[in-house]
């Protein structure tokens, strides 16, 4: 994993209240070779999105997801050649041959949500993340922003999705009788309300 291409560290010196940008040192592979332990997918791709969950840090590219060891944010490969442990790297790529580019993730509720181009997808957290049982779904079909991250507003998130001259806003949720998730467009009494693109979500 060459350093120079990866994203850089930002450290905050609180006795000298100053900060400091630096390169990371990534650990290399330490056994096995390219066919029992492969190079993760985002070499040589554009990462979109960065998150650090369940104590693994996590890399979107525009088609898979990759989640560093357990507790060691800069180890992305297996610890064996010959056997798959539960705090071994996760690297899960879409096999979809429409699929939009992946561009944002969030940690919600009981899930990974991933946000891409025209689809949401989510990734079940609540039995933990392993790499046997870490799967990649398909949620809804719905195009979005492809640069804003979504908000959580209580129980679901709020996302905008564009028009081509107005923004409206799309709501992501879980169903509670079905425990499906669902997306509802909850500006559709006001669709010409926001003209133009917007720039940054919030919520309050």
């Amino acid at each position: 994993i060459d350093k120079t291409s990866m994203p850089l560290k930002i450290t905050r010196d609180i006795l000298l209240d100053t900060w400091s940008m630096d390169s990371v040192d990534w650990q290399p592979r330490r056994v096995g070779n390219a066919e029992n332990n492969k190079i993760p997918s985002f070499i040589d791709k554009k990462i979109n999105s960065m998150a650090f969950i369940q104590s693994r840090l996590c890399f979107l590219t525009d088609n898979s997801v990759v989640f560093s060891r357990v507790d060691n944010e800069t180890d992305f490969w297996k610890r064996s050649a010959t056997t798959t442990t539960s705090d071994d790297r996760i690297d899960i790529e879409s096999r979809l041959l429409d699929t939009g580019a992946f561009r944002t993730l969030t940690a919600h509720d009981k899930d990974i949500v991933i946000f891409g181009d025209n689809e949401q997808w989510v990734i079940p957290i609540v039995s933990g993340l392993t790499p046997t049982g870490t799967a990649l779904q398909l949620a809804s079909r719905y195009d979005n922003y492809s640069n804003i991250s979504p908000v959580t507003l209580g129980t679901s998130l709020a996302y905008p999705v564009w028009d081509g001259t107005y923004t409206q806003f799309r709501e992501f949720y879980t169903r509670d009788d079905t425990s499906s998730n669902d997306s509802e467009d909850i500006t559709a009494v006001v669709p010409t309300y926001i003209t133009g693109r917007v720039r940054q979500v919030v919520s309050s």
